[in-house]
């Protein structure tokens, strides 16, 4: 990514550690490219944020290694309250892979796909057209970063961190980023992406289907979480599914049914 407003500082300290020295969104604005992951972390009362690259690419989500850890960006972390501002950060992790290139020589549906934490189970189908939508939504946030954002000084130069701040700006609004992940839309089932620091997160891969007549969903081995005292991001638990609301809720009724079936047997 071609940071505007940091772009001479980036540059220097590419120099000397890398030529790929930015965050790969796999967006509209960089077709042909296999995005990497970024973990978002916004605080909601102070109206401050930072965009970590992972360093990840979004095709090999599905086969991180449980157990792996990722440490967050001191600066970044500093810049949104810290650990003691634990009440009111938010989180989510996500990344997009728009690899036509390879897509139309391979047909392999992860070059068309993208990766996205929930807070539950999104629909197992979707419709292949609505993919679009998320990539449209990188490529609206990718923006947002480049002319908002600013350099992390403590981050890694080929795997930078962009801060931004202001209730209209930062990453924790929902037309920029925040829990619908710039207002992602379509048949994706649940859009809550977000949760809060204390919590752990689901993810997805969403991509085609083998004939690309529709759409799967495919759930990540683990879970996502937070642990601010030592400053890491884990992807660790293997994780169950999530069961919506909706059927707790029933089988609760069941509960209560079976009660009073037995108060009038008694």
């Amino acid at each position: 990514m071609n940071f505007k407003k940091i772009g001479l500082a980036l540059a220097v300290s590419a120099a000397a550690a890398s030529a790929n020295a930015a965050w790969e969104s796999g967006s509209l604005n960089t077709p042909n490219t296999n995005g990497e992951l970024v973990l978002t972390v916004w605080n909601k009362s102070n109206f401050t944020s930072f965009t970590q690259d992972l360093g990840v690419y979004t095709d090999e989500a599905l086969g991180l290694t449980v157990g792996s850890s990722f440490s967050l960006d001191s600066d970044g972390l500093a810049f949104v309250g810290g650990a003691a501002a634990a009440s009111d950060l938010m989180w989510n992790v996500g990344g997009s892979n728009n690899n036509q290139a390879d897509l139309f020589s391979t047909l392999d549906p992860k070059d068309y796909s993208f990766y996205l934490t929930q807070t539950a189970t999104p629909t197992g189908t979707h419709a292949f057209a609505t993919m679009g939508t998320f990539f449209n939504s990188m490529a609206v946030y990718e923006n947002q970063l480049n002319t908002n954002g600013s350099f992390s000084a403590t981050s890694n130069a080929a795997d930078p961190t962009v801060l931004l701040s202001g209730q209209q700006d930062y990453a924790g609004a929902d037309s920029r980023w925040g829990t619908t992940a710039a207002g992602l839309s379509g048949n994706f089932g649940v859009v809550d992406s977000a949760t809060d620091a204390n919590s752990s997160l689901y993810a997805f891969a969403f991509q085609p289907n083998a004939n690309f007549t529709g759409g799967d969903t495919l759930q990540s081995a683990a879970q996502w979480s937070l642990d601010l005292s030592s400053g890491q991001l884990n992807y660790g638990s293997v994780a169950a599914v999530p069961v919506p609301a909706a059927v707790w809720m029933f089988a609760s009724g069941l509960v209560g049914l079976a009660g009073i079936a037995r108060r009038k047997k008694a």
